[in-house]
């Protein structure tokens, strides 16, 4: 995966750059009428492109890593949903018991995979690969 960010602090080797969240809509704003939010996130990079402040600069995350992000944000919670929701209705032969524990889990799937991603967050590999 490769993405474009602006360098906005340079401290030592590292960069700090800050990339503009796309939408569901892929930020084109005008296309769906939502009013996109332009929230920014902010990684901090080893500049190997020896960028200065106020640079673009594109950084790629491996596949394999990627890969692994997306079984984190969606296969989990997504299945915690799927086993509350069979699970409890199987039990409780109840509707409404069965979303809510359904629900249930998937946040607190989300809650666990937070607290559990933030101790390993320099697992993942961005390199800045391009300086425009």
């Amino acid at each position: 995966m490769k993405e474009s960010g602006r360098v906005k602090a340079i401290k030592g080797n590292q960069a700090m750059v800050a990339f503009i969240k796309k939408s569901g809509c892929g930020g084109n704003c005008g296309s769906c009428g939502g009013g996109c939010p332009k929230d920014t996130l902010i990684l901090e990079i080893e500049n190997t492109q020896d960028a200065k402040v106020g640079d673009e600069v594109t950084v790629e995350l491996s596949n394999k890593h990627f890969s692994k992000m997306l079984v984190w944000a969606y296969v989990i919670p997504g299945l915690m949903l799927f086993l509350g929701l069979i699970g409890t209705y199987i039990i409780s032969k109840n509707e409404l018991i069965a979303l809510i524990v359904g629900v249930t889990l998937m946040v607190l799937s989300y809650v666990i995979i937070g607290k559990f991603n933030n101790k390993d967050e320099k697992e993942y590999d961005f390199k800045m690969i391009n300086k425009k």
